[in-house]
C-alpha cells in the first residue's frame, strides 16, 4: 500500500507539472497571437506606406555648363568691382568747381619708338612660323 501511496503522489506530481507546462504555453501563444495581430495592425495603419520605387532621370540633377559660367563671370565681375571701390582713391574735387580747372594741360606726347624696319617676312611667312615652325629657305 506504501507504494501505491508513493506511486500516487508522483503521479499526481507529473500531471500538476504537466498542467503548468500547459497553461504557461497557452500564455505564449495569446501573447504571441497579440503580438502578431498588433504588427499586422501597425503595418495597415502605417502613415508612410511605399508606392512605388525611385525613379531615375536621364541627365544629371545640378547646375547646367552655362550656370556655371555665368555665375563665373559674375563672380569676376563683382570681384573686380570690390577691388576697384577698395582701392580706389577719393576725389578730392570740390563741388561746384570746373573740370577744366581740375585737369593738367599736356605739355609734351609721350615718345613711342617706332617698329623695327628689315625683318624680311611677309605676312604669309609670319603665318606659317606661327603655325608650322621656322619657314624654309630653300
Amino acid at each position: 500500500m506504501n507504494r501505491l501511496v508513493a506511486m500516487r503522489a508522483e503521479y499526481a506530481n507529473l500531471i500538476a507539472e504537466s498542467r503548468h507546462s500547459t497553461t504557461i504555453l497557452e500564455s505564449a501563444q495569446t501573447e504571441l497571437a497579440n503580438s502578431r495581430a498588433s504588427q499586422s495592425a501597425a503595418l495597415a495603419a502605417s502613415v508612410l506606406t511605399r508606392l512605388d520605387g525611385p525613379q531615375i532621370g536621364n541627365h544629371p540633377l545640378g547646375p547646367r555648363r552655362a550656370h556655371i559660367l555665368l555665375a563665373g563671370v559674375a563672380g569676376g565681375f563683382l570681384t573686380g568691382l570690390g577691388i576697384v571701390f577698395l582701392t580706389a582713391q577719393p576725389s578730392t574735387i570740390a563741388a561746384g568747381t570746373p573740370l577744366s580747372e581740375t585737369l593738367e594741360p599736356v605739355t609734351e606726347r609721350p615718345r613711342v619708338r617706332p617698329a623695327p624696319q628689315g625683318t624680311g617676312l611677309s605676312f604669309g611667312d609670319a603665318l606659317e612660323a606661327v603655325m608650322y615652325g621656322a619657314p624654309s629657305r630653300n
